[in-house]
């Protein structure tokens, strides 16, 4: 696992573990490492040029690339606006739930809700920016040279379609 942030405290509690957490910065236009690239659930928060960058590094390296995105802007836009007052609630009732509990989460949860707020307003702005399957057909122009790229959507658990975006060496 890797982040352009790294979360030093996540990657001391996984050291025991098999998985690896990069406490280096690793920035996804600029990967210097071996295997695929995994992007899940944060595509769309990379703006055109840093999305394209992403994978222009990955064609120009000849590694696997795999993109996968849950939150689907098929609908109408305005119907996002309308799950707002769902993810509210939800993170009023789920709040309990999370350990280890702070003062803070309390106040800015219940007394003050600004974390209900700011949860709903990032689930409906996630959703509007997801690139469409024809935004990922531009972004991947021109870097098809002895590279193979497959997009696509499935059926997902949840409300809409999972989109991904498959690009390996040809």
């Amino acid at each position: 696992m890797s982040d352009l942030y790294p979360n030093l405290d996540a990657a001391q509690r996984l050291a025991s573990s098999e998985i690896h957490y990069e406490q280096t910065p690793v920035d996804a236009t600029n990967v210097h490492c071996e295997g695929a690239r995994i992007l899940i659930c944060s595509f769309h928060h990379m703006k055109p040029d840093r999305a394209r960058a992403i994978l222009k590094n990955a064609y120009e390296a000849k590694k696997p690339l795999c993109i996968f995105e849950i939150s689907d802007n098929g609908l109408p836009i305005f119907l996002f606006w309308l799950t707002m007052p769902f993810a509210f609630l939800m993170v009023l009732a789920l709040t309990p739930m999370i350990r280890p509990m702070t003062w803070q989460q309390i106040v800015f949860t219940y007394f003050v809700p600004l974390i209900p707020l700011f949860v709903a307003w990032d689930a409906a702005i996630s959703n509007i920016r997801t690139y469409t399957l024809t935004d990922m057909d531009e972004l991947t122009a021109g870097l098809d040279d002895a590279y193979a790229w497959e997009s696509g959507e499935v059926k997902s658990h949840a409300p809409g379609k999972m989109r991904y975006l498959l690009g390996q060496p040809a």
